[in-house]
């Protein structure tokens, strides 16, 4: 769970600090929060090594890649 909170809270500081730059849209709150899950689910697969764990963090990596493109996009 530590993981999670720090990768939380570091993608939460680095698009609040672009959003504030160049007064964005909050599409980054769908970011933070996919790479968060991102995090605990690499986290959880390298303890378990339960397949589950490792399809739900590439699906989450992806919905976090693409709200991070729409976010600089500005949509």
């Amino acid at each position: 769970m530590k993981y999670t909170y720090i990768a939380l809270v570091i993608s939460a500081a680095i698009f609040a600090f672009i959003r504030a730059q160049k007064d964005q849209p909050i599409m980054d709150l769908c970011a933070t929060v996919c790479f968060s899950v991102f995090a605990g689910r690499i986290y959880c697969y390298v303890k378990t090594k339960d397949s589950t764990n490792l399809i739900m963090a590439l699906i989450t990596l992806l919905v976090a890649l693409f709200a991070t493109i729409r976010f600089f996009m500005g949509h």
